[in-house]
């Protein structure tokens, strides 16, 4: 390992080797320096080399769009371990550009999530709501996920300290006609196919797990009732 000046001096090195690639207009291996510069440096240097990876990307020919959101997520990332939340959500707002309008659902979500938290730290209510809002129409997400979405929604409209309307709220919709209720009596059949299986066979097969109504005994010494049904294997009919 190399120790702190063998370290800043390889740093210098690669920001040497970036300035010439960017001059032959080779950004696409520039950006890759930036990256493996930035894995050796601390978060708030870390931030600003990909930072400057992503702009690489964007300026390659033909741009490189999805490495250039992708850098620019991770170098937000970056910036809010260092404290920095306002570089944070402008590295992730210019990223929005690129997610938006695409299907990439669960980064547009990560994205808009993390700018709405941030901006709710730094006090500015108003514009966390408005990023909160486009995470809360997630049904590809998880229950759990759906749910901290939910719950930090609120508390930022709480914290707000007064009404606000919230317009347009991207709920799931309902399609009323297309919901049926069956009641199937406690039956569930394992296939269609189970379905056309007598009667007889499943009431045979079901005697055994029926509870039988309790009988009131003084005694111990009163005889157990004598069984009423015949002793069958239980098993289960119908295909998966």
């Amino acid at each position: 390992k190399l120790g702190s000046s063998g370290q800043r001096n390889a740093t210098r090195c690669g920001l040497w080797w970036t300035e010439m690639l960017k001059a032959r207009d080779q950004y696409k291996e520039a950006a890759g320096v930036y990256f493996r510069i930035s894995n050796e440096e601390p978060s708030l240097h870390a931030a600003v080399m990909l930072e400057q990876a992503s702009n690489c990307y964007l300026l390659s020919k033909p741009p490189m769009l999805r490495k250039y959101g992708f850098h620019l997520v991770l170098s937000g990332n970056r910036y809010y371990i260092s404290d920095q939340r306002k570089h944070a959500i402008r590295a992730y707002r210019s990223a929005l550009s690129v997610y938006k309008g695409n299907a990439w659902r669960y980064i547009n979500d990560h994205v808009h999530y993390h700018i709405g938290k941030w901006y709710a730290v730094l006090g500015i209510h108003d514009i966390a709501i408005k990023h909160m809002m486009q995470v809360l129409a997630c049904g590809h997400q998880s229950i759990v996920t759906q749910e901290l979405f939910f719950r930090d929604f609120l508390q930022i409209v709480q914290k707000l300290g007064k009404t606000y309307e919230v317009f347009r709220l991207q709920l799931p919709v309902i399609n009323v006609p297309s919901l049926k209720v069956i009641f199937e009596d406690h039956r569930t059949y394992a296939s269609s196919s189970a379905v056309d299986v007598k009667e007889g066979l499943w009431k045979s097969l079901e005697e055994d797990l029926v509870p039988s109504i309790p009988i009131m005994r003084t005694n111990w010494l009163e005889s157990q009732p004598k069984k009423k049904y015949k002793d069958l294997n239980i098993c289960v009919a119908g295909g998966m």
